[in-house]
């Protein structure tokens, strides 16, 4: 009886599969874990009496700054407006 090559070829490619498939998870499990949050807001001094909170937001991964404008009373992170602003400013 003759054997066909198909199973075999199905049974590398499972086995290959499954490998990547471990690895992959794997190095997902052992990252490291982030020392902060990526986002840190500090409050600004609002100039215009019609800003009602403006904030500073930096991204700690990319070194970014950017003024907000927090919607509402302020009491939660909704952004109403972002402008890029000086990496000083946040400081």
């Amino acid at each position: 009886m003759r054997l066909s090559a198909r199973p075999v070829w199905i049974a590398i490619g499972l086995v290959i599969g499954v490998g990547f498939g471990y690895v992959g998870f794997v190095s997902a499990q052992t990252r490291p874990a982030v020392a902060g949050p990526r986002l840190v807001v500090t409050p600004a001094t609002a100039t215009d009496h019609h800003m009602k909170r403006a904030v500073f937001v930096k991204d700690s991964q990319s070194g970014g700054c950017w003024l907000g404008q927090l919607q509402g009373d302020g009491s939660d992170l909704v952004f109403s407006s972002l402008a890029p602003a000086p990496a000083a400013a946040c400081q």
